[in-house]
């Protein structure tokens, strides 16, 4: 026996003359990224890039390795910006794909007005 498909219904209880149109509704990825609690980051450095964090760490390590002319601290300052800057490409892309549109277009992953 054919299964029988279910009758369409309203997703609003607000009568179809009240309902917003498609376009005053936001995009399906931006509604399922809220619908998870993720929002698009603003304020101070997220202005300019998508990981901040990653960004003042790699200026903390760049600026302790050259106040402490150490070769140990230059390695471990190369070695954090090779970890954290393909991290922060990552979560740009991420950014991008979850938000679409939404995402500003102005705002780098990690060095402002760069990459």
């Amino acid at each position: 026996a054919k299964e029988r498909a279910e009758p369409l219904r309203r997703t609003s209880s607000a009568p179809p003359h009240e309902q917003a149109s498609k376009q005053d509704q936001p995009k399906k990825h931006v509604r399922v990224a809220a619908a998870f609690g993720y929002i698009i980051p603003s304020g101070f450095l997220f202005e300019l890039v998508s990981a901040p964090n990653y960004l003042s760490e790699i200026v903390e390590w760049t600026g302790f390795a050259a106040a402490s002319q150490s070769p140990a601290a230059l390695a471990f300052s190369v070695y954090v910006c090779s970890n954290l800057v393909p991290r922060a490409l990552d979560h740009h892309a991420w950014y991008k794909a979850t938000f679409g549109d939404e995402y500003p277009k102005k705002r780098h992953a990690i060095i402002p007005f760069l990459l």
